[in-house]
């Protein structure tokens, strides 16, 4: 396979590579083997998100709004890491599915 960058885009993979001692090749290996992991998570974490969906499990607007407002963001325009535990319930009193999948790194 070949594929053909921009003269600015070699430049700074040269200059990357560079400071990392590492050769470009392995350094555009890396970055599509991070860029399709991503998109695969990516794609299972919808289908997921369809599957709830499916089976009714929503959180209500009010929810996330007050999620977002005190956990997302909780006053320090950080956004939190925290994850609903298995078996939460919404609002309504609906179950949520629980969030244990983490995006690749």
């Amino acid at each position: 396979m070949e594929v053909r960058l921009n003269p600015d885009l070699q430049a700074k993979l040269a200059q990357l590579a560079s400071q990392r001692g590492r050769d470009t090749e392995a350094l555009v290996v890396e970055a599509v083997e991070r860029m399709v992991s991503y998109d695969e998570w990516f794609i299972r974490e919808v289908e997921k998100g369809i599957g709830a969906a499916d089976r009714g499990e929503f959180i209500e607007h009010g929810e996330v709004t007050r999620i977002c407002a005190s956990d997302c963001f909780g006053g320090t325009g950080k956004r939190s890491t925290r994850r609903l535990s298995a078996g939460s319930t919404n609002s309504t009193g609906a179950r949520e599915s629980p969030k244990t999948s983490s995006m690749p790194t």
